[in-house]
Protein backbone atom coordinates (compact mmCIF):
# COMPACT_ATOMS: atom_id res chain seq x y z
CA UNK A 1 0.00 0.00 0.00
CA UNK A 2 1.46 3.35 -1.08
CA UNK A 3 1.15 6.42 1.08
CA UNK A 4 0.62 9.65 -0.81
CA UNK A 5 2.99 12.43 0.20
CA UNK A 6 1.15 15.26 1.84
CA UNK A 7 -1.83 13.06 2.68
CA UNK A 8 -2.93 14.43 6.04
CA UNK A 9 -6.30 13.52 7.49
CA UNK A 10 -7.88 15.25 10.43
CA UNK A 11 -10.64 14.04 12.71
CA UNK A 12 -12.17 15.86 15.64
CA UNK A 13 -14.24 14.78 18.60
CA UNK A 14 -16.00 16.86 21.24
CA UNK A 15 -15.58 15.48 24.72
CA UNK A 16 -17.05 16.41 28.14
CA UNK A 17 -15.06 18.73 30.37
CA UNK A 18 -13.53 17.66 33.66
CA UNK A 19 -15.18 18.11 37.07
CA UNK A 20 -14.25 21.80 37.08
CA UNK A 21 -16.02 22.38 33.76
CA UNK A 22 -18.79 19.78 33.92
CA UNK A 23 -21.25 21.73 31.78
CA UNK A 24 -18.75 22.75 29.13
CA UNK A 25 -17.09 20.93 26.27
CA UNK A 26 -13.45 20.52 25.46
CA UNK A 27 -12.43 20.07 21.85
CA UNK A 28 -10.07 17.22 21.06
CA UNK A 29 -8.56 17.35 17.60
CA UNK A 30 -6.76 14.30 16.25
CA UNK A 31 -4.56 14.86 13.21
CA UNK A 32 -3.23 11.83 11.37
CA UNK A 33 0.08 12.96 9.97
CA UNK A 34 1.82 11.94 6.73
CA UNK A 35 3.94 9.56 8.83
CA UNK A 36 0.99 7.16 8.94
CA UNK A 37 2.42 3.70 8.17
CA UNK A 38 -0.31 1.04 7.70
CA UNK A 39 2.37 -1.52 6.81
CA UNK A 40 4.32 -1.02 10.03
CA UNK A 41 1.21 -0.87 12.19
CA UNK A 42 1.89 2.47 13.84
CA UNK A 43 1.48 6.15 13.15
CA UNK A 44 2.36 9.52 14.58
CA UNK A 45 -0.54 11.50 15.92
CA UNK A 46 -0.77 15.12 16.89
CA UNK A 47 -3.49 15.78 19.42
CA UNK A 48 -4.70 19.34 19.95
CA UNK A 49 -6.86 19.96 22.97
CA UNK A 50 -8.41 23.31 23.73
CA UNK A 51 -11.20 25.15 25.49
CA UNK A 52 -12.63 28.54 24.53
CA UNK A 53 -12.18 29.89 28.06
CA UNK A 54 -8.75 28.43 28.84
CA UNK A 55 -7.83 25.52 31.06
CA UNK A 56 -9.03 24.42 34.44
CA UNK A 57 -6.49 23.63 37.15
CA UNK A 58 -6.83 19.88 36.61
CA UNK A 59 -4.88 19.79 33.35
CA UNK A 60 -5.91 17.90 30.24
CA UNK A 61 -2.77 15.81 29.82
CA UNK A 62 -4.13 13.31 32.35
CA UNK A 63 -7.05 12.60 30.05
CA UNK A 64 -5.20 12.06 26.76
CA UNK A 65 -5.66 8.29 27.00
CA UNK A 66 -9.40 8.82 27.31
CA UNK A 67 -9.52 11.08 24.27
CA UNK A 68 -7.62 8.69 22.00
CA UNK A 69 -9.09 5.47 23.37
CA UNK A 70 -10.84 4.87 20.04
CA UNK A 71 -8.54 6.49 17.47
CA UNK A 72 -9.89 4.65 14.42
CA UNK A 73 -11.03 7.43 12.08
CA UNK A 74 -13.92 5.33 10.77
CA UNK A 75 -15.41 5.14 14.24
CA UNK A 76 -18.80 6.88 14.49
CA UNK A 77 -17.59 8.92 17.48
CA UNK A 78 -15.08 10.77 15.32
CA UNK A 79 -16.25 13.52 13.01
CA UNK A 80 -14.21 13.99 9.83
CA UNK A 81 -13.08 17.57 9.41
CA UNK A 82 -10.70 19.22 6.98
CA UNK A 83 -8.27 21.86 8.16
CA UNK A 84 -9.96 22.39 11.52
CA UNK A 85 -8.47 25.54 13.02
CA UNK A 86 -9.18 25.84 16.76
CA UNK A 87 -8.39 29.58 16.65
CA UNK A 88 -11.16 30.14 14.11
CA UNK A 89 -13.55 28.17 16.31
CA UNK A 90 -13.26 30.21 19.49
CA UNK A 91 -10.08 28.74 20.94
CA UNK A 92 -7.46 31.39 21.75
CA UNK A 93 -3.85 30.40 21.13
CA UNK A 94 -2.99 30.18 24.83
CA UNK A 95 -5.90 27.78 25.38
CA UNK A 96 -4.59 25.18 22.96
CA UNK A 97 -2.05 22.49 23.74
CA UNK A 98 -0.57 20.09 21.20
CA UNK A 99 0.68 16.64 22.13
CA UNK A 100 2.65 14.30 19.89
CA UNK A 101 1.87 10.69 20.72
CA UNK A 102 2.64 7.31 19.17
CA UNK A 103 -0.11 4.71 19.34
CA UNK A 104 -0.83 1.43 17.59
CA UNK A 105 -2.80 1.75 14.38
CA UNK A 106 -5.17 -1.13 13.72
CA UNK A 107 -7.84 -0.47 11.09
CA UNK A 108 -11.18 -2.17 11.62
CA UNK A 109 -11.74 -5.42 9.74
CA UNK A 110 -15.01 -7.09 8.79
CA UNK A 111 -16.22 -9.84 11.10
CA UNK A 112 -15.87 -13.33 9.69
CA UNK A 113 -18.86 -15.66 9.92
CA UNK A 114 -18.20 -19.31 10.67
Amino acid sequence: MKTRLGACKEYRKRVPGDSGTARELWEAVLIISIEDHPIYGHAEYFLKIGHPHGYSWEGLSDRIAEYIRIPTPSDRNWIPGRAFDPRKNGFPEDAIKTYKVNIRWQPKVANKIG
